[in-house]
């Protein structure tokens, strides 16, 4: 047997959900996708150590809700 073999599994992969917005996480390369499902199931933050890198013209979360139109990444 390796040394792998007897190093216990890390979680690298976790989501957690806040009503309609579902938060994918990998934990190994510091990223978060944040997806809104109840518009469309979009991706509409992507944080890479703690920085944002997709544009989101909007104020709040609440803005993109009511807001018809496209805008953030399909999922």
């Amino acid at each position: 047997m390796g040394l792998l073999a007897a190093l216990p599994a890390v979680a690298q992969y976790s989501a957690r959900q806040e009503g309609d917005l579902v938060h994918l996480e990998d934990a190994k390369n510091h990223t978060v996708v944040s997806v809104i499902t109840s518009v469309g199931n979009v991706a509409y933050e992507m944080k890479v150590n703690g920085t944002n890198v997709l544009y989101f013209p909007f104020a709040t979360i609440n803005d993109f809700r009511q807001r018809d139109g496209l805008s953030g990444i399909p999922f």
